[in-house]
């Protein structure tokens, strides 16, 4: 993980630096062409968008992939899956792969190191995406609730996909 996190920060920062000339000559464009054609004004302000979600992936890539040492904080959860479903968005396994989620209108804290919960929901997310070659349905909730045995307060993600499942023979590998 910490291989691939590295190769990630030096792809994303590789990419950057092209990125930030394209949105440089995208925006002289803009103000060269302010009362030009409009379909050449539609077009550029296709390619900025285009250009600012590629810097808002490359900027959620690098943060994903720093590795670090365990920091326990207290996260916003919901904000923390947002964040996440966000990075997944734009991946070519969810290309065909719609994703849905119900989450509580007030936020839900929780304890946890940030970036290795962030990890761990981005790799049940993209296992549930490539479950699903021909397509299909993430379905990510997060609610409270209360302990079964005790009056402890919890909460729970649940992520459910369309996809096949696992075989019954690979259960117990689980």
């Amino acid at each position: 993980m910490e291989a691939i996190g590295r190769m990630a920060s030096g792809v994303a920062h590789e990419v950057r630096n092209p990125l930030g000339v394209i949105l440089g000559g995208i925006e002289f464009l803009e103000l060269k062409l302010a009362k030009g054609d409009r379909d050449i004004l539609i077009a550029i302000s296709k390619m900025k968008e285009s250009a600012l979600r590629a810097s808002d992936i490359l900027r959620n890539m690098l943060a994903f992939s720093k590795p670090t040492e365990v920091k326990i904080e207290k996260v916003d959860l919901k904000k923390l899956i947002t964040e996440s479903l966000a990075l997944l968005k734009y991946s070519f396994v969810f290309k065909s792969i719609t994703i849905e989620n119900d989450l509580p209108k007030e936020n839900i804290f929780i304890n946890v190191d940030r970036n290795q919960f962030q990890q761990v929901l981005f790799n049940i997310l993209m296992n549930a995406g490539e479950a699903m070659p021909n397509g299909g349905k993430v379905y990510v909730k997060l609610f409270k609730t209360t302990k079964a045995d005790s009056d402890t307060q919890a909460c729970v993600v649940d992520i459910i996909d369309t996809g096949a499942g696992i075989p019954k023979e690979n259960l117990d590998k689980v």
